[in-house]
């Protein structure tokens, strides 16, 4: 069985967005990575119109201090403007750094 495949969006790219552990953790509460992940995906599903949207997800903890470990989200499949309304969402979520501030 032959299945379409849908092409993405002229202007759509794969994207990487890292969420920081300690805004995880503020937001969703401690070892909820997993919940924090499921509301990244349907908030990513809900910024996105194309049929084919991929969403992934791995872990940034290379750096030895933990301030800057991170779950990295791979998203492909969006247009610029999906992007920047899932950014937008993912601050109301609380996952997105302050523009101004930084490390104590």
């Amino acid at each position: 069985m032959n299945r379409a495949r849908h092409a993405a969006p002229a202007n759509a790219s794969q994207r990487t967005h890292s969420v920081p552990f300690r805004l995880i953790e503020q937001a969703f509460g401690r070892d909820e990575v997993d919940s924090a992940c499921d509301e990244i995906l349907a908030t990513a599903r809900t910024a996105c119109s194309a049929p084919r949207l991929s969403c992934s997800f791995s872990f940034e903890c290379e750096h030895p201090n933990p301030w800057y470990h991170a779950v990295a989200v791979v998203i492909e499949g969006m247009q610029d403007q999906e992007y920047e309304q899932f950014l937008l969402a993912l601050a109301r979520l609380g996952l997105v750094e302050a523009a101004q501030g930084g490390r104590p």
